[in-house]
């Protein structure tokens, strides 16, 4: 069997190497004649699945996407052709859900400021929302979710929620919708103009998502004429082009890698490698994430008078994006340099990766449910 496969794709060889030939590509440019004879296509959300992709694949019977959106492959097409098509939700809600309240501990060490009790609105309660949801309740955030979709459904039935400008109205509001153009609810620049001239002043603002959910020229326009948001963005308008200006305004930009964690990019090769297996009637034995990943003591240990000084203290140990940040602004100049920051992305790890030791039982406790390994 060949399987063609973005040459990006992490753990490729560990989990699909032994089910076909691999053939490895370049994501965002697929040479049409690696997929004359190929029987499945596994690819990241940098390809987008297209009539005349597909024209060059005859063979073609499985498509599957690691990843958790998938506005880049048409399904409607896929299905018309008879080739199966999966992708990867909740692999990286985690890693996404850490990104953004990295981004917000950093803000809150930078500031000297607390985040317990203040407003968070979640535009789209989903994987990756339902993720920051549950952390900001733990540090006990006022948390208000706007999702139409879920709520019709009347999913889930503890949640309450709220309208689009409720949500707005909150100290902070972080994105996680798809990106779509019809509908009821379309996504497509939700953050329009006169939607960001409507911001109070000293709102936190967070893309998480896709970068199209935001209009980046008026966004611009509201800094340069006020420059009174907090902007962390890590997705981009019409990425890999990106808003030059616009780097400057923000407190965190990153060339979208919130879901680039070890583990969520291992978990989204898994998942894939496991449909195509149920698709092929494989019984490949597939290796597991604790085989593969190993976890470190820290290499600190804090002794924080609070839950949220210890919970930020051992999360910006593990992680701080101002890193990438800081990489994302001296090198982004072009999309190749974009995608280039992406490709050799040095990666970074969940916080379960480190074993700390409390001695405060309710801290050991309350850090364990953070997601922390803690002895």
């Amino acid at each position: 069997m060949k399987i063609v496969i973005d040459e990006n794709i992490p753990f490729a060889e560990e989990f699909f190497g032994s089910l076909g030939e691999l053939v490895k590509v370049p994501g965002r440019s697929i040479p049409g004649d690696a997929l004359a004879k190929a029987d499945a296509l596994i690819i990241r959300s940098v390809t987008r699945i297209s009539e005349d992709l597909l024209d060059s694949a005859p063979c073609l019977k499985f498509v599957g996407t690691c990843t958790i959106g998938t506005d880049h492959v048409d399904a409607g097409l896929l299905s018309q052709r008879g080739i199966a098509f999966k992708s990867a939700p909740g692999c990286n809600r985690i890693s996404v859900g850490q990104y953004v309240m990295s981004s917000l501990f950093f803000l809150g060490e930078k500031e000297n400021i607390s985040l317990r009790n203040r407003s968070i609105g979640i535009i789209g309660g989903g994987n990756t929302g339902s993720s920051v949801e549950f952390y900001a309740k733990l540090l006990d955030m006022d948390v208000k979710v706007y999702d139409p979709y879920l709520q019709t459904g009347g999913s889930p039935r503890e949640r309450k929620y709220v309208s689009f400008q409720e949500a707005l109205d909150s100290d902070i509001v972080t994105f996680h919708v798809p990106l779509t153009r019809d509908g009821e609810y379309p996504t497509l620049h939700m953050f329009s103009g006169e939607v960001i001239n409507s911001v109070r002043s000293g709102t936190v603002l967070v893309n998480a998502s896709r970068g199209d959910v935001w209009d980046n020229a008026a966004l611009l326009e509201r800094m340069k004429d006020r420059g009174d948001l907090t902007l962390i963005m890590d997705v981009w308008e019409h990425e890999p082009e990106v808003l030059i200006p616009l780097i400057g305004h923000t407190l965190i930009s990153t060339p979208h890698i919130a879901g680039y964690s070890t583990e969520g990019k291992l978990r989204g090769t898994s998942m894939i490698a496991s449909e195509f297996c149920r698709h092929f009637g494989l019984g490949a034995d597939l290796p597991q994430e604790k085989e593969l990943l190993g976890i470190s003591d820290a290499a600190v240990r804090h002794s924080c008078d609070s839950f949220e000084e210890t919970w930020r203290a051992y999360a910006l140990d593990v992680y701080n994006p101002l890193r990438d940040s800081l990489i994302f602004r001296e090198k982004y100049r072009d999309p190749a340099s974009f995608d280039l920051m992406r490709k050799k992305y040095p990666g970074r790890r969940e916080w379960s990766s480190i074993r700390i030791s409390i001695d405060n039982a309710e801290l050991k406790s309350r850090m364990s449910e953070a997601g922390f390994t803690v002895v």
